[in-house]
């Protein structure tokens, strides 16, 4: 499990940096308590700093 939280934690941060994030066909996805968790981690990490396109 730790192994995979690394992986996690390297792609969160990955996810926080660019200027601008598109996340293309959410409205399409039905998602897990986990995926929805890590979702909103994403867009408050983002909050205030960077952009994102949400369609």
């Amino acid at each position: 499990m730790a192994d995979a939280q690394g992986k996690l934690d390297k792609k969160m941060r990955g996810l926080a940096n660019p200027s601008l994030l598109i996340i293309n066909e959410m409205g399409y996805l039905n998602l897990s308590n986990t995926v929805a968790i890590i979702y909103l981690q994403v867009t408050s990490r983002r909050y205030e700093n960077s952009s994102i396109i949400l369609t």
